[in-house]
This record gives structure tokens, C-alpha cells and sequence, in this order.
């Protein structure tokens, strides 16, 4: 499975399995979500668009 390809996530070997983790999260794009949506087991969720609006308005701000 491919998963996103700006360098967020690596994959680890646990129990006989590859599993992807996400190491670099800094290198998501906002409202981005795609690897959500290739996930076969429904794992990786996303905040919605008014919380993640309202995150990048609040960091604008500071």
C-alpha cells in the first residue's frame, strides 16, 4: 500500500507485520485527507474542517 509521500509517515515491523506510523506529522497538508482514506482499516481519522480552520486561524493570530 502507498501510503502519502512527503516523508510523514515511516513503517515499522511489529508482530510479523508492517505497520506505517506517522513520524513526521509537521509535514501533513492541512485538510488533507487522503491517507485516511486508503487506510483498509478505518484507523486514521481526521479533525473536521471547522476545528482545523479554527486551529490555523488561532495560529495566525499568535
Amino acid at each position: 500500500m502507498k501510503y502519502y509521500e512527503l516523508g510523514t509517515y515511516e513503517f515499522e515491523q511489529k508482530d510479523l507485520k508492517k505497520r506505517p506510523i506517522v513520524t513526521n506529522p509537521n509535514n501533513c497538508v492541512a485538510l488533507c485527507s487522503g491517507c485516511g482514506s486508503i487506510c483498509p482499516a478505518g484507523a486514521i481519522i481526521h479533525p473536521s474542517k471547522k476545528k482545523t480552520s479554527e486551529a490555523i486561524r488561532k495560529l495566525r493570530t499568535t
